[in-house]
């Protein structure tokens, strides 16, 4: 819908035996689209204003477009917790 400048993945469970996969995929779709994806898993959410992050509950998590960010040196996921309740701007 081009409401917001990420995508969203809700209903993520970290532990399902096909998160890993489904990091994958959501990887791929960041660094294709160029924007990151908001993991929410049950129970958490967000409320955006004008771009910006203004209130989040329990514990969203990003993946990042591989451009944005490098790799750990072990390669392991970047999937990312950035603390966005205090807010956090969207805008490139």
């Amino acid at each position: 819908m081009g409401r917001i400048p990420f995508h969203v993945s809700p209903h993520f469970d970290l532990a399902s035996p096909a998160a890993s996969n489904e990091l994958e995929e959501l990887q791929k779709l960041a660094d294709l689209s160029g924007m990151p994806v908001l993991l929410l898993q049950d129970g958490a959410g967000v409320v955006v204003q004008d771009e910006e992050i203004i209130f989040s509950v329990g514990s969203p998590r990003w993946i990042t477009v591989a451009a944005d960010e490098t790799l750990a040196a072990d390669g392991q996921e970047r999937c990312v917790d950035r603390g966005v309740s205090g807010g956090q701007s969207l805008a490139g």
